[in-house]
């Protein structure tokens, strides 16, 4: 049985990049995982090398963040594919060998296809957006430094290599991380369906007990295996987690702050658009699906509760049943861990888009601040 569509997607995704999980590790392997991390490094080397060169002010920082904020991203989500790849690999096998089999697969696959390519299509239009001032403004503009030895089509050609890996990098992973919530709600949704519908009150026919125990222990060890699994979910991907809110929040906050700033309209609709794919991004295939494996998981109570079990479960059975019921009650959450620890949900959601506009409130009251500052000593020099 082959995986399942967008996880095969992802696998060849990877393999240009070179963190593919389903390749042994080889040496044009290793290979295209370092010409990755080389075009991943070269557009933040490029905007330093040109801070450096032609120095720059707060807001001509701010304008250009994204090119330090996305491809460190990207970078970090490669670097985690990539060396995190038995992990994933496992993840993959689980989901082809173990998980229960989807009803509605061909609908289902349909769906996450239609909601992978409106988001890889979404990315490649930020993408596209960003290369177009390049090619529109110059170098200068989009704050590059481009080498006087280097020819502009060659340098332009270059660029647009480091924009298509950075692409690629955030897609693989997210969509990898996306398409692995769908399947585990799927599952909990069928277990959920399986535990309310073991005891029918419809039926005359009392459940033998080598039935229940049959049917009681398929529930629970799927549920002991989809917990084991979300575990090592977050293993996987907890630093890819980390640094997506991290990203998430400074390129949010930088794009406030040139709002805040600008009266081109072009400007307020180029941030618009991208505070747009942050969000969306961040919801579309972390906190929604998030809150909803959460929601799903808790209702594992509610429907062993709901199954009838105290009239028609056998009496020597009944104290597994609700031991089952006891240990369901747990609060569950897909948590990353490290210095910082959050919950993949809406609430996550929420704190981001708050810390990301308190943050820009403070960055535009420091800067008047500092502004008002230099003014005064401006005018006492002058006295």
């Amino acid at each position: 049985m082959p995986y399942y569509p967008d996880i095969e997607w992802s696998i060849q995704v990877c393999s240009i990049l070179g963190s593919s999980p389903a390749t042994n590790f080889t040496k044009m392997q290793v290979f295209r995982f370092l010409l990755t991390t080389c075009l991943l490094l070269g557009m933040p080397f490029l905007t330093f090398w040109n801070f450096l060169k032609k120095g720059a002010t707060l807001l001509e920082f701010v304008e250009v963040m994204s090119n330090f904020t996305t491809f460190t991203h990207s970078l970090v989500k490669t670097t985690v594919m990539f060396f995190n790849r038995k992990k994933i690999k496992k993840l993959f096998d689980i989901t082809k060998d173990e998980f229960w089999p989807l009803p509605d697969y061909e609908k289902t696959a349909r769906y996450t296809r239609i909601g992978r390519n409106f988001f890889f299509g979404l990315s490649f239009g930020f993408s596209a957006c960003a290369v177009a001032k390049l090619y529109i403004y110059g170098e200068s503009k989009a704050g590059l430094y481009r080498p006087d030895w280097c020819p502009q089509q060659l340098f332009f050609a270059l660029v647009d290599m480091m924009y298509i890996y950075m692409t690629l990098g955030i897609n693989a992973c997210d969509i990898t991380f996306r398409t692995i919530l769908i399947l585990i709600i799927a599952q909990f949704k069928m277990l959920n369906e399986e535990v309310l519908t073991m005891f029918d009150p419809k039926k005359d026919v009392k459940l033998s007990r080598k039935d229940f125990k049959k049917r009681f222990k398929r529930c629970v060890d799927h549920y002991s295996l989809m917990l084991d699994f979300s575990k090592g979910v977050c293993e996987a991907f907890d630093k890819a987690f980390i640094v997506m809110i991290g990203a998430s929040m400074l390129s949010t906050c930088a794009s406030l702050y040139i709002i805040m700033g600008h009266k081109n309209m072009q400007q307020i609709v180029e941030r618009l658009f991208h505070i747009g794919i942050v969000f969306y991004a961040v919801g579309y295939c972390y906190a929604n699906l998030g809150q909803e494996l959460s929601n799903e998981v808790e209702d594992v109570t509610q429907s062993v509760y709901l199954s009838h079990w105290e009239t028609l479960v056998l009496d020597h059975e009944s104290r597994d049943f609700l031991l089952f019921f006891t240990r369901s009650q747990r609060k569950y959450a897909l948590s990353a861990a490290g210095f910082i620890q959050f919950d993949l949900d809406l609430d996550m959601f929420m704190v981001l888009i708050k810390s990301a506009i308190s943050y820009c409130m403070c960055v535009v009251y420091s800067a008047v601040v500092l502004q008002q500052i230099s003014q005064r000593c401006r005018f006492s020099d002058f006295c």
